[in-house]
């Protein structure tokens, strides 16, 4: 082989092996940026929450919802707001309720609800942190309370509007399309 060919077959190489390097770092660093994008953290409070509902609540009958929350806070303030669904109703008008995240006293809510018609019933529960340099970052949570004869709660629940209800009627299946660029 001369030698003229030789050189040239090694510049060749030597071109294709820089250029396909060039292409796989251009490719790793688009991969890499797609991956910084599906890794993304839900935002929100460090709050979690556990609640007690009262057991066979019957029509027009009081009952106690025991809310607890725990946190990783070392100060500021928890506020917390509740909204009872249509047909639920508090005994007391406070909705709103703050605790100091400073120690560790526990973080409980005692709610007396009723209700004068039979179904499930869900109470809304916002959260807020408050941080002592300004910054304030949420959380939201539901509690069921279920009243007297629970079968009859088909009466009164909406029905699904855009999707599918189960069986147990507690999820609406909903049709999604996810699109990852």
């Amino acid at each position: 082989m001369p030698k003229r060919r030789r050189i040239s077959l090694f510049l060749t190489a030597i071109s294709a092996f820089l250029i396909t390097s060039c292409m796989t770092s251009e490719m790793k660093s688009e991969v890499e940026s797609l991956a910084s994008m599906a890794a993304t953290v839900k935002p929100g409070a460090s709050v979690q929450m556990s609640y007690e509902a009262p057991k066979n609540l019957a029509v027009g009958q009081y009952g106690v919802l025991k809310l607890s929350f725990s946190e990783n806070y070392m100060s500021g303030s928890l506020d917390v707001e509740v909204r009872a669904e249509d047909g639920l109703r508090f005994i007391t008008e406070i909705s709103e309720k703050e605790f100091s995240l400073a120690g560790d006293a526990p973080k409980e809510w005692e709610l007396d609800v009723v209700s004068n018609k039979d179904g499930i019933y869900y109470v809304s529960i916002f959260a807020q942190v408050n941080t002592p340099e300004g910054g304030a970052e949420s959380r939201a949570f539901s509690a069921r309370v279920d009243v007297g004869d629970i079968t009859k709660a088909d009466a009164h629940r909406p029905k699904a509007e855009n999707g599918t209800l189960s069986t147990d009627g507690r999820t609406v299946v909903l049709e999604a399309e996810e699109i990852i660029r």
